[in-house]
């Protein structure tokens, strides 16, 4: 069989071949005893491992006891580098409740945080720890508390709060500051199309907007010594977004873009009014109708000259389509006389719902404007009778 000659070759053969089969058929079996004993080291190592979870807990629970905070939160990082996100709340809760909220203690702040990216704050230890954020200057933490704790429970303490607070661009998360920066460079080059689309967007109204679904938030920055401020509010539950780009020489660029209108007004501001010459551009979305001003304001109303000239705007699908191909020739133009008061020297009178503020070449036509909600016609027109934004008053 395998071919060998003499007996005792055949012998030596006969034994080598017996260990061969002994070793074919004895090869899976040490195969199964090892992944036997893989499978065994494995389940106790699993053992083990809940064995030391509990262990640790239980050691921290009787630090806590022991009012040995430092020791007990010692134990827990432990824990929590070898189990994240698997120990009790209660152990988290029971450190604070001795610590009683100070942040002095090196321990505290990262509990709360703890439980904060667990969404386990109760609202009182939210607050505290929002108010800390603030008194440290971490304004964009301590504002995005504030509005979880609106979300949990009206409080117009808080609500006011929220409204004075303004986060540099640089504070808030990577996505929104690339979006801010667009918006800021767009407004300060007057890229309205490009604007108007980012400020309708969906992105834009999920990262700018609060949280809370209501009020404000208010950004700001400073490039080469001009000032870049947005206010992303709801107002009525509807979005609107307005942009302030203000100069170093007093100069100011304001923008407004809601789901009615925008608006785009140059001119120059003081003590927190638009005063003298201003050239501005109003679409108003529901009316299809694009304005053009030139004008004199006196504390925002208008006194003196002022110039409007009315645009047809193309049927397009989206706003930004509309104001940029806007037609080049005005469909009409008027010219107005305003008091010192802001009240029109015209002598047409207009429809109950508006007041009449200039005239054609001829005199034979009529520009009416709408009376904006809580104004009347004996009041003076403002620009803030065009869906402008108002002049920042340092919010």
């Amino acid at each position: 069989m395998f071919g060998c000659g003499s007996a005792f070759a055949r012998r030596k053969s006969r034994i080598i071949c017996i260990k061969e089969v002994i070793n074919m058929h004895q090869k899976p079996r040490w195969i199964c005893l090892l992944l036997a004993a893989l499978l065994l080291a494995f389940l106790c190592s699993g053992c083990k491992s809940a064995q030391t979870l509990e262990t640790l807990q239980q050691q921290a629970y009787e630090a806590i006891e022991e009012e040995d905070a430092q020791k007990a939160y010692e134990i827990v990082l432990e824990a929590e580098a070898q189990f994240p996100g698997e120990l009790d709340s209660a152990l988290y809760q029971l450190l604070l409740d001795q610590a009683g909220g100070d942040f002095e203690q090196e321990h505290v702040l990262a509990v709360y945080e703890t439980l904060g990216r667990r969404g386990e704050l109760e609202l009182a230890q939210m607050l505290e720890l929002a108010q800390y954020y603030q008194a440290q200057g971490k304004l964009r933490q301590a504002r995005d508390l504030y509005e979880l704790s609106l979300r949990r429970e009206n409080s117009e303490e808080i609500y006011s709060l929220l409204q004075s607070m303004t986060i540099s661009f640089d504070q808030e998360s990577e996505q929104l500051q690339a979006y801010l920066r667009q918006a800021g460079s767009a407004a300060r080059e007057e890229r309205m199309p490009e604007l108007i689309g980012l400020l309708q967007s969906a992105e834009w109204l999920n990262a700018a907007m609060p949280s809370n679904g209501n009020g404000g938030r208010f950004y700001e920055t400073e490039e080469d010594g001009t000032r870049i401020r947005i206010a992303a509010e709801l107002s009525g539950g509807k979005p609107v977004t307005s942009i302030w780009v203000l100069t170093q020489d007093g100069k100011e660029t304001s923008i407004r873009v809601s789901p009615e209108a925008v608006a785009l007004v140059r001119g120059e501001v003081r003590e927190g009014a638009y005063q003298g010459a201003v050239s501005a551009e109003v679409l108003e979305i529901s009316a299809g109708t694009f304005y053009r001003i030139d004008a004199a304001l006196q504390n925002n109303l208008f006194s003196g000259q002022a110039n409007f000239q009315l645009f047809s705007v193309a049927a397009q699908d989206t706003v930004a389509a509309r104001w940029e191909h806007r037609q080049d020739a005005a469909a009409g133009a008027f010219s107005g006389a305003f008091d010192e008061g802001g009240h029109p020297q015209a002598q047409q009178q207009g429809a109950a719902d508006s007041v009449v503020v200039g005239y054609d070449g001829s005199n034979e036509k009529y520009l009416a404007l709408r009376i904006p909600e809580g104004a009347s016609a004996q009041d003076g027109i403002s620009i803030f009778w065009m869906p402008a934004a108002k002049a920042w008053e340092g919010k």
